[in-house]
């Protein structure tokens, strides 16, 4: 099935690429790639880095939803939001009961009516959404990145607790290309530096946070400007 599955998809995708000019084809196809691999690491941060939503997989997972899934043509508090938040979730904790040769094997149940009827409820209560008024203020606010947005900005995220476990996920089980870099909690003690160093290594977590959490759709570096461009 997993096969079949790969083999369906590049016929699609062959099928699209060919109604593409042949100039722009490489370039289309590369920026798809980038997309997607931005994506999936928004989703490797949420689920297995921020120390936040490591804990807790409901925080914020909606607003991921809204701009990685839908690239926030909904509405924001969308009922379809909230569903696909709660269908990943509800398959997030599926997938860690189920062995890894089975997984190989696309022996995977996917299936929408782990989708409880309530799907909303723990999201919302979790991120309660904006007041109407809130939102309007806030969309036409001068910020690039907003507060219904998913950022790595939140007060409770850049704390020295959250920040020092964030970077220790970052450093061991999340990213196998960064195992050379592995960071024991332990080691990371930043109550024996002094302020200038403890500030440099709060600035350079932060840094390295933010960056890996940006979103594809306000990261431009990951489109070509052929693509982009209007005209």
């Amino acid at each position: 099935m997993r096969e079949e599955l790969i083999e369906s998809f590049g016929k699609m995708t062959s099928s699209e690429m060919d109604n593409v000019d042949v100039m722009r084809k490489a370039k289309k196809i590369d920026d798809i790639d980038n997309y997607m691999y931005a994506i999936r690491r928004n989703f490797d941060f949420h689920f297995y880095i921020n120390g936040k939503s490591v804990d807790n997989p409901y925080y914020k997972l909606d607003a991921l939803v809204w701009s990685c899934i839908f690239h926030e043509k909904v509405p924001r508090y969308s009922e379809q939001v909230y569903k696909m938040s709660e269908y990943f979730v509800a398959h997030y904790q599926y997938l860690k009961s189920v062995p890894f040769t089975q997984i190989e094997k696309g022996m995977v149940d996917w299936s929408a009516y782990r989708v409880p009827f309530n799907y909303q409820n723990k999201v919302i209560k979790m991120n309660p959404p904006l007041s109407e008024e809130e939102f309007e203020r806030e969309h036409e606010s001068p910020y690039k990145v907003k507060k219904f947005h998913y950022s790595f900005r939140r007060e409770e995220e850049l704390t020295e607790e959250n920040l020092k476990k964030t970077f220790v996920n970052l450093c061991t089980n999340a990213f196998f290309h960064n195992k050379e870099k592995t960071v024991r909690s332990e080691n990371l003690d930043l109550d024996s530096m002094n302020t200038k160093e403890k500030e440099l290594v709060m600035y350079n977590m932060k840094r390295e946070l933010e960056e890996l959490s940006e979103l594809p759709n306000h990261n431009s570096s990951l489109f070509s400007k052929q693509i982009t461009s209007p005209t």
